[in-house]
């Protein structure tokens, strides 16, 4: 991958704990699945 991306960026907990994150049986921690959603994206902070 020899794309660019920006760092930096920050998100608040809010944000983050509204992503509809649905997490496994084994080891929910790390594996997990993020599902698509028609709303917008969150605004960095």
């Amino acid at each position: 991958d020899t794309g660019t991306y920006p760092i930096g960026i920050r998100y608040t907990k809010k944000q983050i704990d509204a992503l509809p994150i649905s997490r496994h049986e084994f080891h929910g921690e790390w594996n997990y699945t993020v599902a698509t959603t028609l709303t917008d994206t969150p605004t960095p902070t």
